[in-house]
């Protein structure tokens, strides 16, 4: 389950609708929700557009990928490993030395750091 959000309101489009359709003009911005369960928000902003086909010998697989954040251990400041999903924003990231002395005192729960916007949400690991 998951919808788009355009500036006029919520719009549902199908899973295969162009992208063109859906973000419009260069610069347009939208908004995103994932999974309504556990809900994750996106705004997503159209940077450049492609034009053309592409054959069957140079499809394009990638064309769009977000930066990794930097996760720094709260404790340390180390690189961040592993995320705290019941920290509620304050000091979620631990580095593995510091994971067993974790305000939450159960470092089983905590989840992996990792490149998604779903990440500390609902179990996911990446």
């Amino acid at each position: 389950m998951s919808a788009f959000y355009l500036a006029g309101g919520r719009s549902e489009y199908p899973k295969r609708a162009p992208v063109g359709v859906i973000f419009g003009a260069r610069g347009s911005v939208v908004r995103y929700e994932y999974d309504f369960g556990s809900t994750t928000e996106l705004r997503l902003r159209a940077l450049a557009e492609r034009t053309g086909r592409a054959d069957k010998k140079t499809r394009v697989r990638l064309l769009a990928r977000n930066e990794s954040p930097r996760f720094t251990c709260d404790e340390c400041g180390q690189p961040a490993t592993r995320i705290c999903p019941f920290s509620d924003g304050e000091n979620p990231f631990v580095c593995d030395a510091h994971s067993d002395q974790h305000v939450c005192d159960d470092a089983d729960c905590h989840l992996p750091v990792v490149n998604s916007p779903r990440m500390g949400v609902c179990g996911y690991t990446g």
